[in-house]
């Protein structure tokens, strides 16, 4: 998105903890000037607890003012539990190095900010797992279920084009796709995945995306991202 000339936009993000006097533990803010392209992404570390976020805008040209608030919880993980991270929806995913990446500051994402995305299309999910059982090399060893579902909970086709550790090998469209993965972890004991799928052509509307990990000890965890399938020219 580009600044229109003779005009500017401040843009900032406020978050605060939900609890008594609702305090504020972050303010970023900044100022664009015509020419400048606005990608807003924004980095606040938090503890575990509970939030409310708002990201605000303001045009002095119009006059406009454009605001859009939510909330989140940031969880408290157990070392002695499996766990994982939100789902990350990208349009793009590769390593920023040579190196084999181990979590997600090894990867130049190039994210989803709508999660609105064009049936046909080809997405790439990112996450992160903790707390899993190692191999006897010291590797994380886990089983990936990955599923799109409507709200009535049917499931459609996916098609597996590329994935950590398998490089882009293109697999046929299935309503469950699921593979073992063994991996090298990062010094505090996550394990990276990001994989690249084409979602179903002929899906409209609201769905779900979920991934579930289970390792050798029997222990699942999921974690499951909404989007929307939206004809080409309503997706930006």
């Amino acid at each position: 998105m580009g600044v229109r000339e003779g005009d500017s936009i401040t843009a900032g993000l406020f978050v605060f903890r939900d609890t008594g006097g609702f305090p504020t533990i972050a303010h970023q803010a900044g100022a664009f000037q015509a020419g400048q392209g606005l990608s807003l992404s924004y980095r606040v570390p938090v503890g575990p607890g509970h939030y409310s976020f708002s990201l605000e805008g303001y045009s002095p040209k119009d006059g406009a003012a454009a605001i859009a608030r939510d909330s989140f919880i940031a969880p408290v993980w157990h070392a002695d539990s499996l766990e994982m991270s939100d789902l990350l929806i990208a349009h793009a995913v590769t390593p920023n190095g040579d190196g084999t990446p181990l979590t997600w500051r090894d990867l130049l994402i190039q994210p989803s900010r709508s999660l609105a995305v064009v049936p046909g299309s080809t997405i790439w999910l990112v996450w992160e797992t903790y707390g899993l059982t190692t191999s006897s090399k010291g590797d994380g060893a886990f089983h990936v279920v990955l599923a799109l579902q409507d709200a009535n909970q049917q499931s459609f086709p996916l098609r597996l084009l590329a994935r950590l550790g398998m490089g882009a090998k293109p697999g046929q469209a299935s309503i469950s796709l699921a593979w073992d993965a063994e991996q090298p972890l990062s010094a505090d004991g996550r394990a990276l995945q990001y994989v690249s799928v084409q979602l179903p052509e002929d899906a409209r509307g609201s769905y779900n995306l979920i991934v579930t990990v289970a390792d050798s000890s029997h222990r699942s965890a999921h974690a499951v991202r909404h989007l929307t399938l939206v004809p080409a020219e309503a997706s930006h």
